[in-house]
């Protein structure tokens, strides 16, 4: 897998999509990794605050069915949610909050992604804190062994090979009803024209969307900020 490896760049995405521009041949899975950005961006134009040590890196995915083309913002969550299930200590456990965004049970944040279209490509930029947690309701990635060598680069390689082979819709779904960090009759909340709205979840619909009860009626989120208020005792664990 080709790719280029900065010490500083204003944003892995922004450098992607130029390169992309100028080079529509760039193959599947190039990616841009920069040890610190300057102005990284989360969803919904939030800053992102990139430290030195922590994984920043926008991946190029090229060739993606269309009926899978609103999935890859969770496929690209689980394939890094894969790899560190893998490399995290026995007693923490890493949840998929929707649409992609990866928790610790508390509810701290240790990573995001961020998914852009352009043209028929899409770019997905991931960012993981593996050694500082620099805003608040934030925290590192607990790594099952200390010292042991856990690089972003080292880290950056294992995602990557998450990507090699396409999954199947109910493969994501699977994982996903395993991992959640929203359950089924979850309440939950979220923004809409300057407004809460509350509403609770009843699971994925048939694009990777949130279907939600809203008084009695069925509604799709398909990237909103989503908060949870509460949840039921004896809620099942998958959705």
């Amino acid at each position: 897998m080709k790719g280029e490896h900065h010490s500083e760049l204003i944003s892995t995405q922004i450098t992607l999509r130029e390169r992309l521009e100028s080079d529509s041949s760039l193959p599947n899975l190039y990616y841009v990794v920069s040890d610190v950005q300057t102005s990284g961006r989360g969803r919904g134009d939030h800053a992102w605050v990139s430290a030195q040590g922590n994984l920043h890196v926008s991946i190029l995915i090229r060739d993606v069915p269309l009926e899978l083309t609103t999935w890859v913002p969770l496929w690209v969550s689980i394939g890094v949610h894969r790899v560190l299930n893998q490399l995290t200590a026995p007693w923490q456990s890493i949840q998929l909050k929707w649409p992609n965004d990866l928790l610790l049970t508390n509810g701290s944040k240790v990573g995001g992604i961020l998914c852009e279209k352009k043209g028929n490509e899409i770019i997905a930029g991931i960012g993981l804190n593996l050694v500082h947690a620099p805003i608040d309701r934030a925290s590192v990635v607990p790594f099952r062994e200390e010292g042991e060598d856990w690089s972003a680069l080292k880290v950056l390689e294992s995602v990557l090979k998450e990507y090699q082979s396409l999954p199947t819709i109910d493969q994501l779904k699977d994982y996903y009803d395993l991992h959640s960090f929203f359950r089924t009759g979850d309440l939950i909340q979220w923004n809409s024209k300057d407004r809460m709205i509350s509403g609770t979840v009843l699971g994925l619909g048939r694009f990777g969307e949130l279907r939600v009860d809203v008084d009695g009626q069925q509604t799709s989120l398909y990237s909103e900020d989503v908060t949870r208020v509460s949840r039921p005792t004896g809620t099942s664990r998958s959705i």
